[in-house]
């Protein structure tokens, strides 16, 4: 079973698709997420809904729980 397949079934992105995924140099798994199609950002701070979201150029990384051992970052 592929990496993205059990992302995708014990997690929910409602705003999210789950892309590819890698290992870097430092033996991580890099996981990339993009926006869906018609979907709106929502803010963190009061939970309303923007026309976009973050447009910053370097990709931010969130730790998500290691897979058999090897550290996840969703980017």
């Amino acid at each position: 079973m592929r990496l993205n397949t059990v992302l995708n079934r014990c997690t929910e992105f409602k705003r999210f698709v789950i892309g590819e995924s890698r290992f870097d140099a430092d033996r991580r798994i890099m996981v990339s997420l993009r926006s869906r199609k018609n979907s709106r950002g929502e803010s963190s701070c009061c939970g309303q809904l923007s026309p976009t979201y973050d447009t910053s150029r370097d990709a931010r990384q969130f730790e998500f729980i290691p897979f058999w051992g090897f550290p996840v970052l969703l980017v």
